[in-house]
């Protein structure tokens, strides 16, 4: 028959091999965890997997055959099991004081029974540009309960977008010198955006279809405060090159600054068919989708943030979630988003009241519970 043991049992018994330098030194933690493909199923290849605290990666491990991973922390590790960022033991000293939830040299800082805090740390698999995966955020972890839970990876269509224009590797080098120059002048500590245009300009004379120089001119004028020869400048860039990322971005920015949202979905229709998976691309279209009726096709582009792990750098799209559900009669889902904004968005007093106030109606109506 199985042994079953309260936690109180382990810890005292864990004291008690302690004493007698039977245990394993308390200074060392295990951490296990796995990675699955959406489906469910261990990825086909090994898989990196990183520690990391305060965005410092620490460790790296690797799956085993079914998707699982390890850590052990605490000890001193060889350096092919480090990251190239990584040296000594664990070392995370900075200034002497240590980061993360670690001690300065690398020692795990103990809260106590088998403890040990962890806070600012994380458990992801190394970023990829053809998947998204959630992260696992470390806390208070006990040497008791080592699973610290798993990383679903899900696979991301390829984009059609890019971010050189193939119109530079075809532009004569003259055009080529003129636009180096143009950037050596806006690079400089007083950037001379005069003499910046000009060369752009004259890029742009040399070959008309130089999109990376048309949007460089665009960015100089724009640095210039002269918005509409800007915009012209980023206009010119799409039309010689369509599939180049960079100018729909500035020119969806310069509508929604003027509250344009429907002009504003020309280009952020485009950017979402080029960059399908980019968060950017879809807040700004979840925006402009929003601002102009389109509750449904918002909500689409803001689960893709969701579905990325952005939502909290695009807090703004919480509370238009919230809002899309109560209008459509989903008080509960609304409540949901609503309380993750108030945690995350750093609204305005006001913005805080009306929620807060909002909320209280629906719980004193029944319609959902009230916060704990």
């Amino acid at each position: 028959m199985k042994n079953s043991h309260s936690p109180l049992f382990l810890a005292v018994i864990a004291l008690l091999l302690s004493a007698s330098g039977l245990a394993q030194a308390p200074d060392i933690l295990t951490l296990s965890g796995k990675v699955v493909m959406e489906d469910g199923s261990a990825p086909p290849h090994e898989v990196k997997v990183e520690f990391l605290c305060n965005a410092r990666v620490i460790q790296v491990a690797r799956t085993r055959h079914e998707g699982s991973f390890h850590f052990r922390l605490g000890e001193a590790r060889r350096p092919t099991e480090l990251s190239a960022s990584s040296a000594g033991p664990d070392t995370l000293e900075v200034g002497g004081r240590g980061i993360g939830g670690l001690r300065a040299g690398g020692g795990l800082r103990e809260s106590g029974d088998g403890r040990y805090d962890l806070t600012n740390c994380e458990i992801r698999v190394t970023p990829r540009p053809d998947w998204r995966a959630n992260k696992i955020t470390l806390g208070v972890e006990s040497i008791f309960e080592p699973d610290v839970g798993v990383i679903t990876i899900h696979q991301v269509q390829p984009t059609a977008g890019t971010l050189v224009s193939a119109s530079t590797l075809s532009a004569p080098k003259d055009a080529v010198k003129a636009l180096n120059k143009a950037k050596k002048e806006l690079g400089r500590k007083n950037p001379r955006y005069e003499r910046a245009a000009g060369h752009a300009q004259q890029a742009v004379e040399i070959y008309p279809g130089f999109a990376e120089a048309w949007k460089f001119l665009g960015d100089t004028q724009l640095g210039m405060d002269e918005r509409d020869a800007a915009y012209q400048a980023y206009r010119k860039a799409i039309e010689a090159d369509a599939n180049f990322v960079p100018p729909y971005l500035t020119l969806a920015e310069m509508e929604l600054e003027q509250y344009r949202y429907q002009q504003a979905l020309e280009y952020t229709d485009k950017l979402v068919e080029l960059t399908p998976n980019d968060s950017k691309a879809h807040y700004y279209n979840g925006l402009a989708r929003y601002s102009t009726g389109g509750l449904e096709e918002a909500m689409e582009s803001f689960a893709v943030i969701e579905k990325n792990g952005a939502i909290e750098q695009y807090p703004g799209s919480l509370l238009m979630m919230g809002d899309a559900m109560a209008r459509q009669g989903q008080v509960a889902g609304a409540a949901k988003y609503l309380r993750r904004y108030l945690e995350v968005g750093q609204p305005s007093p006001e913005m805080e009241e009306k929620i807060r106030r909002q909320l209280q109606v629906w719980a004193e109506q029944g319609l959902i519970e009230e916060a704990g």
